[in-house]
This record gives C-alpha cells, structure tokens and sequence, in this order.
C-alpha cells in the first residue's frame, strides 16, 4: 500500500494510542510493513517513522527518551512492552502519553529552552543508524549503532548515504558516485547532509558502497548503507552553488577521485 503518516498524537490521541501498542500485538497496525524489523531497531530510530509517530522529529525524540526514561538505543520491542505495562498500571510515563505531552509543549513554547536534551552540554550524542545525531542523557541501552554496519540484498541497486560534508554540492556529489557506474536517481538533502543513489546495476551500487563507506572525506566520515525497503518521504534540498572542491579520497588502498 501507499506510504501514509499515522494518527496526529495530539489531536488523534486514542488512534495513535492504540496503534502504538498493536506494534506488538498479535494484530499490527495496518499501513505498518515490516512491523518486525522496526521492533528490533533501536526506540530513537523508531520514533523517527512517521507512520507510527505522526509528527516526531530529531530534537523532539530525545526530549521524548528522556521524559519517558528510555534508553535511546533500547530495542522498540523493550521498549513498547514496557510502555505496555506501564499504561497496564497507569503509569503516566506511558510512551503514547509522552508523545503527546512533548509535541504539546512544541507547540506552545517559542525556541527550543525548553528543551532538557537536546544540543545541551551536558548531553551525549551519537550518530543512529539513519545517519542523525541522537542526544540523550544517563544510560543509552544496549544496542549498537548500526550506521556502518551493512549487508549486501540481492538484486539492490539503491544506497543510502549519510554524514555528507557541507563543502559538497548535488552536482559534486554525483560526479563523485559515477565513479563507480551509471547512476539512475539521486535524492540530495543539503540541509540534513544525506542522499539516496541508485544505480543501475547491483554491481555498480555494492562497489560505491565498498569504497565509499566510513571514508573520510573534506572532513567528515561518510556512511553509506543499502536503502531500506520502507518507503519514506524524503524532502530534496538546494545545491549551494559553491566553487569545485577536491574530492580526492583514498580507502582500502583504492584511490577515488571526481573531476
């Protein structure tokens, strides 16, 4: 079926409520595929899936973590079965309930001062494995980040990459892509530094994944994945306009360069 957002938590609160808790029942929401991949992701990358958490962005998660004391990278699954316990004994730091009190407060406040997590100095962050930066404060949870970690589908020709240098443009980034093969599509967002390719042929994909992936480039530590099956609406930013740079690089021996 076609991607769609979830229930407003705010002004759909019984909807959202209900749809949040069938993640991990017998019975999962419709409109939610792959239902068993997003419980065993971490709850910050989770929260970011708009068909479940209408309205959630990055700053608003960690906000929503450390309200709700859940660990940010505790499994979905954990974590939705302790908020099933808690709306059980009607604990108010029920998830849903939390959900609906921070994107409240969003909307009343003016700024972000309000904020107890995010960007503070007395925060930790660490990148998730969608490539953003997930503040949190006292205990993380257990999983690891899976940003660098990847695995090679058959047949995938799409990658996803994060951690984009801001000296890189659209036209830049492309010529540095087509390197490796004939490139079909690409997705840039200029403004959150990620971008989604895809190739023509599988070959060419796993090859830029190859090389590219944790290298260090103008600065920053690319990452890049396979693109996730889940569809997700994706906002294509500007291109800067900016003189050519050197996009000389070198990884695993291998030297890369774009002209």
């Amino acid at each position: 079926g076609a991607w769609r957002r979830g229930p407003d938590p705010v002004w759909q609160y019984d909807e959202f409520r209900a749809r949040v808790h069938a993640m991990v029942s017998d019975e999962p929401p419709a409109g939610v595929t792959g239902v068993a991949s997003v419980l065993r992701a971490p709850l910050c990358e989770t929260l970011l899936d708009q068909r479940v958490f209408n309205g959630v962005g990055n700053y608003l998660r960690a906000e929503i973590c450390h309200r709700a004391q859940l660990p940010p990278f505790l499994s979905t699954a954990d974590a939705l079965a302790i908020s099933a316990k808690r709306a059980a004994e009607r604990d108010p730091l029920e998830l849903p309930a939390i959900v609906r009190q921070v994107l409240r407060q969003a909307v009343v406040e003016k700024g972000r001062d309000w904020l107890n997590v995010y960007r503070k100095g007395y925060s930790q962050s660490e990148l998730d494995g969608l490539g953003r930066s997930m503040w949190y404060r006292g205990e993380r949870g257990p999983l690891k980040s899976s940003l660098y970690e990847v695995d090679d589908p058959k047949g995938c020709t799409s990658l996803f990459l994060a951690r984009i240098p801001s000296r890189l443009d659209r036209s830049q980034l492309h010529a540095l892509a087509s390197t490796f093969g004939s490139i079909e599509k690409l997705t840039f967002n200029y403004q959150r530094r990620y971008a989604f390719l895809r190739f023509s042929t599988h070959s060419a994909a796993s090859e830029a994944l190859r090389h590219l992936n944790r290298t260090v480039l103008l600065g920053s530590r690319i990452a890049v994945k396979w693109k996730r099956r889940m569809r997700r609406k994706v906002g294509i930013g500007s291109t800067t306009g900016q003189d050519p740079v050197d996009l000389g690089l070198t990884t695993g021996g291998h030297a890369v360069a774009a002209s």
